[in-house]
């Protein structure tokens, strides 16, 4: 039984899933399939949804499967395991790819996955 959320009234438990994809992160945020080469800008995924829905569900990999992809996002049944870039500092998913400003009395915020937006 593999638990990816610890919080006892948001629990998301699977068996086993349907089927595996393999994923990378590049150091620009830049979300492709293991498989690819090369890995640039024309064959990155770039459906905002997508990338949103993906970002969203981004959780450590604590599956004890595929112990070299240190995160997974699951996904209805399937399991998406991310690799990424060993360029990273932290070695993290997460890359905010751009810093936008607020005007007056408003909160800046930073953007990551398609269009998400956190503010700081």
């Amino acid at each position: 039984m593999i638990r990816f959320n610890k919080r006892p009234f948001n629990k998301v438990v699977l068996n086993k899933w349907k089927r595996e994809w393999f994923y990378f992160i590049d150091h620009k945020g830049m979300l492709f399939n293991e498989d690819t080469h090369p890995k640039n800008y024309t064959s990155c995924l770039k459906d905002t949804n997508f990338l949103n829905f993906f970002y969203k569900n981004i959780r450590k990999n604590e599956t004890g499967e595929f112990e070299e992809f240190g995160y997974i996002s699951p996904c209805w049944g399937e399991m998406n395991f991310i690799d990424v870039t060993s360029d990273l500092p932290a070695n993290s998913p997460l890359v905010f790819r751009h810093i936008i400003c607020g005007q007056e009395g408003e909160k800046d915020y930073l953007e990551f996955g398609g269009d998400l937006k956190v503010h700081f």
